[in-house]
């Protein structure tokens, strides 16, 4: 199904381009072209001003035919077109009722660092549900141990956990942590807020890409 707006600009693409065609005044020796392998034959016993003639009601023809698919196609694909004032589209839902994800994507070998990936301003105030890690493949040993931050105006950035989690060489490849409840030692946040994800530490070797997540309920 094609949605309103994409209709109409469809539409109205498809009758500039018939009034083009239709005020182009190259259009009759156009057509001309199209029609040369057999046109010679029709008009062979027309005078150049009867060629000329049979050719403008030969373009007023497809005009006309062309107008009629496109009010056709119009009237087919007649679906109705909701006005959008400018700036984002937003779904309003009742407080409560949806949540909303957030990740930090890591790619290739992971490197002890702040702030990966960027840092999220969630633009609501809301509560946080759950945090997870997802460390794709293991090091070599060891373990690497990883934080989400969220820092209040000026002050300095906090850990939002109890204990900084955890992720070992001996947990295996694709490996996914989940922390929620007493886990957490900060379950809510304003509108301006900022979260960042850390790499404290890291397994020897090569561990390989993380993805790491908040789900929060935006109150």
């Amino acid at each position: 199904m094609v949605d309103g707006p994409t209709r109409t600009i469809r539409v109205t693409q498809v009758k500039e381009n018939v009034d083009a065609v239709a005020a182009d005044p190259n259009a009759p020796v156009l057509i001309r072209a199209m029609v040369d392998p057999w046109a010679d034959a029709l008009t062979a016993t027309l005078t150049p001003a009867e060629r000329t003639a049979f050719t403008a009601r030969l373009l007023a023809g497809a005009t006309t035919i062309f107008r009629q698919m496109a009010a056709e196609w119009e009237r087919e694909n007649d679906y109705p077109v909701v006005s959008q004032p400018p700036g984002p589209i937003v779904i309003p839902c009742p407080p409560g009722d949806e949540t909303v994800q957030h990740q930090w994507n890591v790619n290739g070998t992971l490197t002890v660092g702040n702030n990966r990936d960027g840092q999220w301003c969630p633009g609501f105030a809301g509560t946080i549900n759950l945090a997870t890690f997802d460390r794709r493949l293991r090091g070599a040993g060891g373990s690497g141990t990883f934080d989400i931050k969220v820092r209040v105006g000026a002050a300095a950035p906090v850990t939002i956990f109890s204990v900084v989690p955890t992720i070992a060489f001996a947990d295996g490849d694709n490996f996914c942590l989940e922390l929620s409840g007493t886990d957490l030692a900060i379950t809510s946040f304003g509108a301006t807020d900022r979260f960042t994800f850390a790499i404290l530490t890291k397994e020897t070797g090569a561990p390989t890409d993380m993805i790491a997540a908040l789900d929060v309920t935006p109150s």
